[in-house]
């Protein structure tokens, strides 16, 4: 019955990383230009940046996390399943965060 779900479990990660990335990618298009009204781009502000930073950091803890699963559960190694949960676990979680935080530093959420 655990290896119905180890397969599904270890694309979830993948997926939340795809959506980290996305996030990212459109926060940064966004905030290079953008200037909200004042001086400076949104980009050279210390907060925006700190933000965008944090999400690039969590997408690639959960990027290489979820390699780490998909090569154990490909090979067959014994702590596939356990790393293929953890991967869906904590890429989710990881994956609200950085939209949370990407929509925080374009205004939406403040």
């Amino acid at each position: 019955m655990a290896e119905s779900f180890t397969s599904p479990a270890c694309l979830v990660g993948a997926m939340s990383v795809g959506v980290m990335s996305a996030a990212f990618v459109a926060v940064l298009q966004f905030a290079k230009p953008d200037s909200r009204g004042g001086t400076h781009a949104l980009l050279s502000r210390q907060s925006v940046a700190d933000l965008l930073m944090d999400i690039k950091m969590r997408t690639d803890a959960a990027r290489f996390l979820t390699w780490k699963a998909a090569i154990a559960y490909d090979n067959g190694y014994g702590h596939g399943l356990g790393l293929c949960l953890e991967a869906k676990i904590y890429c989710s979680d990881l994956a609200v965060k950085s939209v949370v935080d990407a929509t925080s530093a374009v205004g939406v959420l403040q």
